[in-house]
């Protein structure tokens, strides 16, 4: 042990910049020596396009992990009997199912749209930085636009 420790002081001396100090301050726990931030601010940070739709898709994989079970729930109500159907479609009516609803079919909606955008980067098309910019605002706005029809949907 005494020896890999001598290696790691002697290849820090030769190898490693004088301007990051002595192996004792890179190693130390000392608040003093310390620069790395304790609590990061998320919003002083600026996310390129294609990371945001990463993120999003993502978050819209948690968010259809309840929607499809209470999108099931209702259907398996509806199907159940006459009075199971005229109750969901009465609840379908209601502000926040409606809005359980809009949420569950507008996070499928883009994540099957960034699916498809992942499987084509998998392949190695759109790999490009341009590319992948512009697929990545292609599938905000569609998946966009496409809420805003299903939202209409369901309030008409």
């Amino acid at each position: 042990m005494g020896e890999i420790l001598g290696w790691v002081i002697y290849l820090h001396s030769r190898l490693l910049p004088k301007k990051w100090g002595s192996i004792e301050d890179v190693c130390s726990t000392d608040p003093e020596y310390m620069t790395r931030p304790v609590n990061l601010r998320l919003t002083a940070f600026h996310f390129p396009v294609p990371a945001v739709a990463s993120i999003a898709h993502r978050i819209t994989g948690v968010v259809l992990l309840p929607g499809i079970g209470y999108l099931t729930w209702l259907i398996h109500v509806a199907l159940s009997s006459a009075d199971g159907f005229e109750w969901v479609k009465e609840v379908s009516g209601s502000v926040s199912h409606g809005a359980l609803i809009w949420l569950t079919v507008s996070a499928l909606i883009y994540h099957v749209l960034a699916g498809f955008r992942h499987l084509l980067l998998d392949i190695h098309l759109g790999e490009s930085l341009r590319t992948s910019r512009r697929t990545a605002w292609a599938v905000l706005v569609l998946s966009g636009l496409c809420s805003i029809v299903v939202a209409s949907w369901l309030v008409l």
